[in-house]
């Protein structure tokens, strides 16, 4: 029965019928039997023929228990001369009892540089059959690269045998390696050319590419001799691998004063006692200190600047005319030699300005050309005039009054009236405002028939004019109610009845809006405050709708949204209206102060601060407060506030270059803004009908009176109210 055995090197199970293992051709050593032949009966090995005659003679099989293995190297390699290559022999002998597998490894010098050839020695143990290799040679061979890092010198190297079975040295050697000096340098130029007159520098980076430190020398020279070439170092020592700057300074011998440039070809050269690379070739072109073409430039020049200063016009200094005529200015301006007319605007201007140059263009003393345009505005009275009062005036007095008011007679009724009839009414009523040259009719009574008292028959054509008591006439016909606010606070009035009642409210209530039957305000004694709703059917108390005391400017949209400013923001929500339920935008740089919701319910008008001018802004509204980016339809120097008819037509109480503050028809498509006749001072307006405008006329702070005006027929009728900010509600509304 054949016995198994392990491999110690591999673990493959081995039987007794051989020596080395069958994996890997480990020798197994197995334990001698009596079938072996033992140590005392074998007869010595003889040592092989080609081992050279320094080799030491192997022990003894047997004769001790240590590993042993013997490394022999031949003489040290000579010197190197990188990139070139050297070799050196070894032989390796194993001695060490046993089969092994040698690598063979050199330290000292990088990686890189050593090749061993062959790199790993299987060997069998000393002793065994002549036809079994129990030692080998190897070669080294040593290729240092050419390159700054190989610095020359002698490296002191180890020569090391690994075995594989212990995993550790098993034998060194020593080795020493000359690696030798070579010399190289490189040069590098920039620029390569060069412009100037007096000079011209080059900037040279040199570079030592050898292994070994040198001293390098810098000159330069020129081809004709024309120019002195100079470095600010001319000699040096630089490391292997460094690199070194320094500056050619090229100086002409001769200025060049006139004529073409001219070219001067340079030398740079760097070299040391061992290395001269090729000489850097630059080119300093020197330029003239007067160019060819610089005279006839010059006379050109000079022939443009004497042509623009003949032809240059008159400057002159526009005089202050401000507080003059129109004469006496433009007689300043003829006085201080400014030729052109002036352009002539007017603006309505305080009565101690009227016919006075009130701003002109230019400044006053502003450098300028006797030819340019010049403008002045000339302030001027108003275009509309009050009318007088003419009750109790025969006709030709009453004609001579509105003359004197630069108003105009209509018509007079009766038509047979006698000239010494007296004025029993008027319409325009007096105190109205309208344009110059307007006619007013007059109603007169003769002398002998009796004054009509009480008031209108239905068939007297001046019925209806001052609408005060009993049923509303045709001007107000469909009105339902107005809510308005005046110096009590918020008041409930259908139009002419007289019932009026304050549902609550209290001194300091404004802004108010209707939201069906309820009406919502504002409650506060400074501009901002919280939002009330109240019912305008009874005499109810107010509910508060908001907190905090920061709330301005409501409006309700028709499908219930409302829009309101916080703090200069603008909000928007639905029912309830609260502020969880009013979500705001950002603050913007321009400040909201009054909205108007349009009928489409998705736009909404915004008036807002602009500091230099006041704008109307039209948002597109999707949801709460999903706002998309404004955009400005409209602007005036100032803007007091704006509403929107049930088509949707835009009016906005504003100022402009030709109005001191008037109503104004926007077009929301456009933007273009036009005037309504016979309204020269407003504070407040509101919509009843898509014909129909309710102005609160005159200044905010005197509670001006109401005029309703109708847009198509341009009437204007005084209504039995005054109040700051109001909102009328029509028949309709009511119903829908």
């Amino acid at each position: 029965m054949l016995t198994s055995h392990p491999c110690p090197n591999c673990g493959h199970s081995n039987t007794r019928e051989g020596d080395f293992c069958r994996s890997c051709g480990e020798y197994l050593c197995w334990e001698p039997t009596q079938e072996h032949v033992g140590p005392a009966d074998a007869a010595p090995p003889t040592q092989p023929s080609d081992v050279p005659a320094t080799v030491p003679p192997a022990p003894e099989p047997g004769a001790g228990t240590a590993a042993a293995v013997l490394l022999v190297m031949d003489p040290d390699p000579t010197a190197v001369q990188p990139p070139q290559a050297v070799g050196v022999g070894g032989l390796l002998r194993n001695q060490s009892g046993r089969v092994d597998t040698y690598d063979v490894r050199v330290t000292g010098v990088p990686t890189t540089w050593v090749t061993v050839t062959p790199e790993t020695l299987f060997l069998m143990p000393f002793g065994t059959a002549r036809d079994m290799r129990h030692e080998d040679r190897f070669q080294i061979t040593f290729a240092p690269p050419r390159s700054p890092e190989t610095r020359a010198g002698t490296y002191s190297c180890v020569v090391e045998v690994v075995s594989r079975s212990d995993q550790a040295v098993v034998a060194r050697a020593p080795l020493a390696l000359e690696v030798l000096p070579f010399h190289e340098l490189t040069v590098a130029v920039a620029p390569l050319r060069r412009r100037g007159r007096r000079r011209a520098r080059f900037d040279a980076a040199i570079t030592n590419a050898g292994n070994i430190a040198t001293y390098v020398r810098v000159r330069g020279g020129d081809e004709a001799d024309a120019c002195d070439v100079a470095f600010d170092d001319d000699g040096f020592s630089i490391d292997a691998g460094a690199t070194r700057s320094v500056q050619a300074l090229a100086v002409p011998r001769r200025p060049l004063l006139w004529g073409q440039p001219a070219e001067h070809r340079l030398e740079l050269r760097a070299a040391s006692d061992q290395a001269a690379p090729p000489a850097q070739n630059v080119i300093f072109v020197q330029r003239p200190w007067i160019a060819v073409w610089m005279p006839a430039a010059a006379a050109t020049l000079a022939a443009v600047l004497a042509l623009l200063l003949l032809l240059r016009p008159e400057q002159v200094t526009m005089p202050d005319v401000l507080g003059y005529t129109q004469a006496d200015a433009q007689a300043q301006m003829v006085r201080a030699g400014v030729k052109r007319a002036p352009q002539v605007a007017t603006r309505i201007a305080p009565a101690k300005l009227r016919g006075r140059i009130i701003e002109q263009t230019p400044d006053p003393r502003t450098n300028m050309r006797a030819d340019d345009a010049v403008q002045l505005v000339i302030g001027v009275g108003r275009t509309t005039v009050k009318v007088p009062a003419l009750d109790g005036l025969t006709l030709a007095q009453a004609q001579a009054r509105l003359e004197r008011a630069k108003l105009t007679l209509g018509a007079v009724t009766p038509d047979d009236a006698a000239a010494n009839a007296t004025v029993h009414r008027q319409n325009p009523s007096s105190g109205r405002r309208l344009r110059i040259g307007s006619p007013v009719n007059l109603h007169a009574v003769s002398p002998e028939e009796p004054e009509v008292g009480g008031e209108p028959t239905a068939d007297d054509p001046a019925a209806g004019d001052e609408p005060g008591g009993g049923e509303p006439t045709d001007a107000v016909r469909g009105l339902r109610t107005l809510v308005a606010e005046d110096e009590r606070g918020i008041l409930i009035d259908p139009p002419g009845r007289g019932d009026a009642f304050r549902p609550g409210s209290q001194a300091g209530d404004t802004d108010p809006v209707w939201v069906g039957d309820k009406v919502v305000f504002r409650r506060g004694a400074s501009s901002t405050g919280d939002l009330y709703m109240v019912d305008a059917t009874k005499d109810a108390t107010p509910e508060p709708l908001t907190t905090g005391g920061e709330w301005s400017a409501p409006a309700v949209s028709a499908d219930g949204r409302l829009a309101a400013i916080r703090a200069n923001r603008l909000c928007v929500g639905s029912a309830p209206f609260t502020p969880d339920h009013l979500p705001c935008l950002p603050a913007e740089p321009q400040r909201p102060y009054r909205t108007a919701w349009a009928p489409d319910r998705n736009t909404l008008y915004v008036l807002v601060d602009a500091k230099t001018h006041r704008a109307v802004l039209r948002y597109d509204v999707q949801g709460e407060a999903s706002l998309g980016p404004a955009q400005e339809l409209a602007t005036f120097s100032r803007a007091a506030d704006l509403a929107v008819s049930p088509d949707g037509r835009l009016a906005v109480v504003g100022r402009d270059d030709a109005y001191d503050t008037a109503v104004f028809l926007v077009d929301p498509d456009t933007g273009g803004a036009t005037a309504v006749d016979g309204i020269d001072q407003a504070c407040s307006l509101s919509w009843l009908d898509a014909d129909r405008l309710a102005v609160g006329a005159g200044r905010c702070g005197d509670v001006p009176e109401l005029v309703l005006v109708d847009i198509r027929s341009g009437e204007h009728t005084p209504l039995d109210n005054r109040a700051v900010h109001f909102a009328f509600q029509s028949e309709d509304e009511q119903d829908g």
